[in-house]
């Protein structure tokens, strides 16, 4: 019975910290800065926000620390048309913190609600981004191979997503998967009559293994990345062949959420202060290709460089309006200084 009752007065604490935190933390970081939210798009094709999973940047693969020649992909990806932008980075180091700062176009520096549990409510829900395509009469379609951003059953503001929630496993969920190509065949050849808009999560690479126990070491951590970043490659080509054949006039983004974190043995080492810039680079260089079909693209793009401005930039262009340009968010990345320890923060790359 004295057992029993620990184990019921221990948790008393951190379920209080979550209320505190969630009663205290502010959302005034979600708001725009500008007229953004009013958009009008002057140009309307549909989009592809294809997000490989901790695919790593050229400049890191060309690297000490990963040591691939990628040149064969980005050769290909050049012949398409597609812009490279080789040395683009993440703002932050995981899934849930890139994107949600990614799709509400700001830096939140980890000043949300407790342990990040909302933050898929944020990426899936009623974001800016979303609120901008709907704005402008955008179907909007969130298609992923795992239903990892479903975890938590958060509130779907998507007009379609590939897993209905009562799919997505209590337990195990990143276990379950689907053909996301053959989900998004399907939904590009019924849905040729509206504008759309496409988020793609495909989980590959992925990135070095999370933990100590999990781990195969610094090397074998590598090796088995690179494998898994060939298999992508061949994917990415697969379905961008697709959208080439259906949709020849959209744009289709190739934008990781992070690195791959080659160069450490574990992920959860990447968690604290770290000075080696090559190490930083890795946790936060990630692959960023666009097919613009329009030059003009230039006139907007100079200063793309994270993934804080990509939807902001990707607006203007299409708004015609470069005073948006005006509010572009620092491009700088943040790391944790402890592992889970979102309190502790600091500037890792200025």
């Amino acid at each position: 019975m004295v057992f029993i009752l620990l184990l019921s007065i221990i948790p008393v604490f951190k379920v209080s910290k979550i209320i505190y935190d969630n009663l205290t933390s502010s959302a005034s970081w979600q708001q725009q800065p500008d007229h953004i939210l009013n958009t009008s798009f002057k140009k309307r094709p549909n989009i592809y926000y294809i997000e490989p999973d901790g695919y790593a940047s050229d400049t890191n693969l060309k690297g000490v620390l990963y040591r691939f020649d990628n040149s064969e992909f980005d050769g290909w990806l050049k012949d398409k048309k597609f812009t490279l932008y080789n040395d683009f980075r993440s703002n932050y180091e995981s899934t849930l913190t890139s994107n949600s700062s990614c799709f509400f176009m700001k830096h939140h520096f980890y000043d949300m609600n407790s342990d990040f549990k909302y933050s898929r409510d944020l990426i899936t829900g009623n974001n800016p981004v979303l609120k901008i395509f709907k704005r402008n009469n955008y179907k909007t379609f969130f298609l992923t191979e795992r239903p990892y951003l479903l975890a938590n059953y958060p509130n779907i503001e998507y007009d379609y997503c590939n897993f209905e929630l009562d799919q997505v496993p209590y337990f195990n969920a990143f276990e379950t998967k689907r053909n996301v190509l053959s989900d998004l065949k399907h939904q590009i050849v019924n849905n040729k009559t509206s504008n759309n808009f496409f988020f793609i999560e495909k989980f590959g690479p992925n990135h070095i293994a999370v933990y100590k126990q999990g781990s195969s070491g610094i090397e074998k951590e590598r090796i088995k990345y690179i494998k898994r970043l060939q298999e992508t490659n061949i994917w990415l080509k697969q379905t961008i062949g697709f959208i080439e054949k259906e949709d020849p006039n959209a744009i289709v983004i190739i934008g990781a959420d992070h690195g791959g974190f080659v160069g450490f043995s574990n992920t959860l080492e990447a968690s604290k202060k770290i000075s080696d810039k090559v190490l930083l680079k890795s946790i936060f260089g990630a692959k960023l290709a666009i097919k613009w079909n329009d030059p003009k693209h230039s006139h907007y793009d100079s200063k793309l460089k994270t993934s804080v401005n990509l939807f902001r930039v990707l607006f203007s262009f299409l708004g015609e309006d470069k005073s948006l340009l005006k509010k572009l968010q620092q491009n700088n990345s943040y790391n944790l200084s402890e592992p889970n320890d979102f309190s502790k923060i600091y500037l890792a790359i200025e």
